[in-house]
């Protein structure tokens, strides 16, 4: 629980939000969920099963978009634009690996 309530709470650097947390975390969660979903479809599993298997990952990476996003705002303007802008399209892209 303190994981989460230090991200919100903006106990951690936005270095380590950004690049460990959710980009090397949540990239990394999201292709392994992608990988037992994929395993899981060409087995012939129930499609219910290979969706929520790929969403898995979903509320844990808008948890860190959230954080990263709020968190830029410690930052000078082009450097927050530039953090959430990256974020948002990260976002993104994880949602339709």
């Amino acid at each position: 629980m303190k994981f989460f309530t230090d991200r919100l709470a903006s106990r951690v650097s936005l270095r380590t939000l950004f690049w460990r947390d959710m980009i090397a975390v949540g990239t990394t969660m999201s292709l392994a969920c992608l990988a037992v979903a994929l395993f899981l479809a060409a087995a012939e599993a129930p499609i219910w099963l290979v969706v929520l298997v790929f969403l898995l990952p979903l509320p844990y990476n808008a948890f860190m978009w959230h954080c990263v996003w709020t968190g830029a705002e410690a930052v000078d303007g082009t450097a927050r634009i530039l953090v959430r802008a990256t974020a948002t399209v990260w976002l993104i892209i994880v949602l339709f690996i």
